[in-house]
């Protein structure tokens, strides 16, 4: 199978190109050639990427998967605390859990999914890191229909690393994304810069909680609350600023999964850098 993959907004711009072999020697087996081209222009950074991905991907069951294979990757970073060009080569480590019933929109079950990604820089200073992400995932129904269920997320991550300058400021950690700290500006969330930059954090740990309240088949009601900590810890750690954003979604329903529209307001808001409320605007549940 090969197809194309494109995405255009103000800030950013995106193709993937993907050469799949479905089953290879083995049923549930996949073989991947992947190529991807990037370009960010954010708070933190500006970047420019180029990437070549070599991986497999088996399927235990219908619940469990697993991945691994070879990337390398070009990166132009420009606009954040250390700038350059990289020369990557990672070697991307994934394994996932859907014990949920849906997979737009589960009401009951949970989400594992762990990913591990030795990297080394072989051209700026010649280092590795090793990046370490997590997600679990647990949705639970209040009533027999389903139409009021509790939802809660804890993510977050680390590097193992010996000098953070090795890992380029786009592999850090940022809150303010489409799933975490929702009220904040987009990847601003982190350890700043005596100018107020975001320089990106090496620990982060995150916490959602959603009530989804459906209100007829078609339209429902999401109340949430975000809460999130991006340090400069080498290890996951409670301590520290905690930043908290709450808000209110709405879910439109159909054929395709729910439409989702979030209004998030920032609890502990930075002046000049967060806005009032910030709107997000996607296809299926924050996760």
């Amino acid at each position: 199978r090969l197809s194309f993959k494109g995405d255009i907004t103000q800030r950013s711009h995106s193709g993937v190109a993907t050469y799949l072999i479905p089953n290879f020697c083995k049923i549930g087996q996949d073989y991947v050639w992947e190529a991807h081209a990037t370009y960010l222009n954010i708070h933190p950074y500006s970047s420019q990427g180029y990437s070549l991905t070599n991986r497999f991907e088996k399927k235990f069951n219908k619940k469990s998967r697993v991945a691994f294979g070879v990337q390398g990757e070009k990166l132009f970073v420009r606009n954040s605390v250390l700038n350059g060009i990289y020369w990557l080569v990672e070697v991307p480590i994934f394994y996932a859990y859907d014990a949920s019933n849906n997979l737009l929109n589960p009401t009951q079950g949970f989400k594992i999914d762990c990913k591990s990604i030795p990297s080394m820089s072989v051209s700026h200073r010649k280092k590795g890191y090793i990046t370490n992400k997590f997600s679990f995932g647990y949705y639970i129904p209040l009533i027999p229909s389903h139409y009021i269920v509790i939802a809660q997320k804890i993510s977050g991550g680390f590097f193992f690393s010996g000098d953070v300058e090795t890992v380029p400021v786009p592999k850090r950690f940022f809150g303010g994304s489409e799933e975490d700290l929702r009220g904040y500006t987009y990847y601003s969330v982190s350890p700043l810069s005596s100018k107020r930059q975001a320089i990106g954090g090496i620990s982060a740990l995150y916490y959602t909680f959603e009530t989804r309240m459906r209100v007829t088949k078609t339209l429902g009601f999401v109340p949430f609350l975000d809460m999130g900590n991006v340090s400069d810890n080498k290890f996951l750690t409670v301590r520290g600023k905690w930043r908290k954003s709450a808000g209110i979604g709405l879910r439109y329903y159909s054929f395709m999964g729910p439409f989702r529209l979030d209004v998030g307001f920032p609890l502990n808001p930075r002046k000049g850098i967060d806005k009032k409320c910030r709107v997000l605007a996607s296809i299926g549940q924050s996760f």
